[in-house]
């Protein structure tokens, strides 16, 4: 006894179909693309970075300082039919080239050791001041701003570099004044995002044009 399975296949008619429907088909994807492109845009640089303030950076969105990183943020939407239809995403690149390591975060580190400005180097905006950066001069070290600096080492090991201010009744700084932190290794872990952001985005506007996608379809048959 032998038994047989058939099949019917409309995968003719279902060619025919697309490709009848096909200019409403490419406007329908080309319009979620760049729906998809301009809410990426706008969820990276309103979700994504705060405003500058001094100390440790608190919770995961980045600080702003010049932003560089967050005006990155940008995309385009290419092709001349359904099948060619590409939506170009990109962040970072040229002043901010540092993009993958705020991405995928980075250990960097030193052997003779980095120079990370503490509060009083910095302007308002997280910028270090060109008067707190050490210069030599003759057998010392001194800043235009904070005077003659020397290293300080805690009794736990942390080495700084410290101004030594001279006194002046307004001045805002009196003293020894912290100026950098030396440090031989820096652990920068990923906080940017930007691939978590395409995934949830593209996901919901893929399912929006599949659905309108097959409504087409569905009435080009009728």
């Amino acid at each position: 006894m032998k038994e047989y399975i058939e099949f019917d296949s409309n995968s003719d008619e279902f060619v025919q179909r697309v490709r009848k429907a096909e200019p409403l088909l490419f406007k329908i994807a080309e319009q979620g693309l760049v729906a998809m492109t301009e809410m990426w845009i706008t969820t990276m640089r309103r979700d994504h970075f705060t405003g500058y303030y001094p100390g440790k950076t608190r919770g995961l969105k980045l600080r702003s300082r010049r932003g560089a990183l967050k005006q990155s943020a940008g995309g385009k939407v290419t092709g001349k039919t359904v099948g060619d239809l590409k939506a170009l995403l990109r962040i970072g690149g040229g002043s901010a080239g540092y993009a993958p390591t705020q991405e995928y975060g980075a250990s960097i580190s030193h052997m003779s050791g980095m120079r990370i400005p503490l509060k009083a180097a910095l302007t308002p905006t997280g910028r270090t001041k060109a008067g707190a950066i050490p210069r030599r001069s003759g057998r010392t070290w001194k800043t235009s701003e904070f005077g003659q600096t020397f290293i300080l080492r805690t009794k736990d090991g942390k080495l700084y570099i410290v101004g030594r201010k001279r006194y002046k009744p307004k001045a805002k700084y009196k003293g020894n004044v912290l100026l950098f932190v030396l440090k031989e290794r820096v652990k920068i872990p990923p906080r940017l995002r930007a691939t978590e952001e395409v995934i949830e985005i593209a996901g919901n506007k893929v399912d929006q044009i599949s659905a309108r996608f097959a409504k087409v379809l569905r009435m080009e048959g009728m």
